[in-house]
């Protein structure tokens, strides 16, 4: 991006949900302007399962036996996910954000049933020397609402953080 002559290599920002704000907080660097997580599945002191839900324990064992586990997504569709997903959180450091010197936004899901809510709130006490916000939408899943056709929570969640991306791009 940097290298392109329509970008301001002074205000590149970065948004990241899931795994991607994860890889967002990998990455971050003092060359990044802003950054906003969304339901981030982040933190080292918990990497796999402990940022998913209670079912994760018995498919990280599952996984860890047989190579793979699984979930049903919907009544007719199944979903393999294999060990190699469970060793490659094992292994990924999100510390880098703790060093970060641009603007950090965290958005959590309270309803979330992917991320548990608390990983975005001990993130953002843990990032004590970055300039952060945190917002909580509430009644909000881990696509906030996206999936379900209702984009109520969706559109109120980019009311939530898309002026704090043009506030933040003034500076």
């Amino acid at each position: 991006l940097k290298q392109l002559d329509n970008v301001d290599e002074k205000r590149i920002g970065l948004v990241g949900h899931s795994m991607g704000g994860r890889i967002a907080c990998m990455i971050s660097s003092d060359d990044i302007h802003s950054i906003v997580l969304l339901n981030g599945a982040v933190g080292n002191k918990y990497r796999a399962p402990w940022f998913f839900k209670e079912n994760m324990y018995r498919m990280q064992e599952e996984s860890r036996l047989t190579g793979k586990t699984g979930f049903w997504k919907t009544p007719e569709q199944w979903v393999d996910i294999y060990q190699c997903t469970f060793e490659s959180l094992e292994n990924s450091d999100t510390d880098a954000i703790l060093d970060y010197k641009g603007n950090l936004l965290i958005v959590y899901g309270e309803e979330d049933p992917t991320v548990d809510n608390r990983v975005s709130k001990e993130l953002y006490a843990r990032c004590v020397n970055v300039k952060r916000d945190i917002i909580g939408i509430p009644g909000a899943n881990h696509t906030f609402q996206a999936k379900t056709l209702d984009y109520t929570i969706y559109n109120y969640t980019m009311d939530q953080f898309v002026p704090w991306i043009v506030e933040k791009m003034k500076e």
